[in-house]
């Protein structure tokens, strides 16, 4: 309370209440720092925040099928391998700048693939490789009291299909930044089939091929051929496979394929082409496309196969 008894005091009271005002706030500010502090040591998961979605959201619409095609060689699927496919590479995105948009940047967005990690080295791709046989089983008359007998001549063992898999590690490699939707989905498509192709045109792996042709895995064939068939296991034969090779219509259309990532064509003038990926093959003693065993089961549209009796009984 000011006093009227000197201006002095008036101006001793005066100094006095500004320097009270801030203590006062200085106060304020420390308590509402602790209690901020407070508050962000001991109630983490009031406001739900820094946690990443425990899973996606969204919708997921089955819109039916439709069976297209026919496999002209029927090959058996006999077991599954992994590919190695080491690739580093990026395609950069630019439209057109001009005085109105004021776009002059010589890149708008790149979409790439390296290593999710460090992206200054290449990532490890992982091709799923499906392993085949041409052979065929047949049902014969029994043998040893048996009321029939099955026989598979496995024939020739192939690399039937190679895939690239949408695994964690393989999306995760891939990066879009700033590009189009349609401009990073090609991208990735490219840099999946010269995934896929490389390893299909690779020297046929003998040493994995081999595994299919022991006598413990042909043992292990017969035991399911003789559950399949319900038949004893003694009136079942596996004749031991052969590994293959590529025909030479198989190697050319290889050799077609991989040129396609070597050079490109530009979409806007045809007639021009421009180098893209290098592919190399690091391992293996035998040369790409030259001692590959890759054979394509092929297709034939169902919309043009001639119309089949049924067999008569």
């Amino acid at each position: 309370m000011l006093t009227r008894s000197s201006g002095g005091g008036r101006r001793r009271r005066g100094v006095l209440v500004p320097v009270v005002a801030v203590v006062g706030a200085a106060a304020v500010l420390l308590a509402a720092g602790a209690g901020i502090h407070l508050f962000s040591f001991h109630l983490p998961g009031w406001f739900g925040g820094g946690r990443s979605d425990p899973a996606p959201h969204g919708d997921v619409i089955y819109e039916g099928q439709r069976a297209t095609a026919a496999s002209k060689d029927f090959l058996i699927d006999i077991g599954d391998g992994v590919a190695v496919v080491s690739v580093k590479a990026k395609q950069n995105h630019d439209k057109s700048g001009w005085l109105i948009n004021g776009d002059f940047q010589s890149t708008n967005g790149t979409s790439s693939v390296a290593d999710p990690h460090d992206r200054s080295v290449p990532a490890k791709l992982r091709v799923a490789v499906d392993y085949c046989a041409d052979g065929t089983v047949s049902v014969g008359p029994g043998r040893n009291g048996a009321a029939r007998s099955i026989t598979f001549a496995m024939g020739r063992l192939y690399v039937c299909r190679t895939t690239l898999r949408h695994t964690p590690a393989n999306d995760a490699a891939f990066r879009q930044d700033d590009t189009p939707p349609g401009f990073h989905g090609r991208f990735v498509s490219f840099v999946a089939g010269a995934a896929e192709t490389a390893a299909a045109a690779a020297a046929c792996p003998t040493d994995q091929l081999d595994r299919f042709r022991t006598p413990d895995y042909l043992d292990f064939v017969r035991r399911r051929l003789a559950d399949r068939f319900d038949v004893p296991l003694s009136a079942v034969e596996v004749d031991r496979p052969a590994v293959g090779e590529s025909d030479q219509a198989t190697k050319a259309a290889l050799s077609r394929r991989l040129d396609s990532f070597l050079s490109h064509r530009d979409p806007d003038h045809p007639h021009t082409t421009f180098a893209a990926l290098s592919v190399q093959y690091l391992s293996g003693p035998g040369a790409a496309v030259t001692d590959a065993c890759y054979r394509n089961p092929g297709a034939a549209a169902l919309d043009t196969l001639d119309d089949v009796e049924l067999p008569r009984r």
